[in-house]
């Protein structure tokens, strides 16, 4: 039979040791990338139904907006039919467009081309 001698040992039980610790190295490892991606993905589900929730307020927000500008469109709609019957006159006149930087105020002829070239709004101011 073999002779164990201490080097031998020793050699086996550090073996061993290092099997060991490169185990314990590579579950604690492990556990902790699959906790970081299950609190990673925690943390984006999280943003996602605060961002879910925003987006729905916001568009609650501006349903109600385009419920009260319909109705103040009807109104005028109204109004302006009710001129019409009474044969009154309406006077209106071009101001200007509207582009990205807001009200560009400009001449009849040059508003028109504009708005007819770029498809822009053409802003109209009336009176009675």
């Amino acid at each position: 039979m073999v002779e164990l001698n201490k080097f031998k040992i020793t050699t086996v039980v550090f073996l061993c040791l290092f099997i060991f610790t490169v185990g314990i190295i590579y579950t604690n490892t492990k556990e902790m990338a699959e906790h970081n991606a299950e609190s990673n993905f925690e943390n984006k589900k999280s943003d996602y139904k605060k961002e879910l929730n925003y987006e729905y307020q916001k568009t609650r927000t501006n349903a109600s907006e385009i419920r009260d500008l319909n109705e103040k469109l009807n109104e005028l709609t109204r109004r302006l039919n009710v001129i019409e019957d009474n044969n009154g006159k309406m006077n209106c006149k071009i101001r200007g467009y509207m582009g990205e930087d807001g009200f560009q105020q400009l001449s009849e002829e040059i508003s028109l081309a504009d708005a007819r070239a770029n498809g822009k709004e053409i802003v109209l101011t009336c009176s009675f």
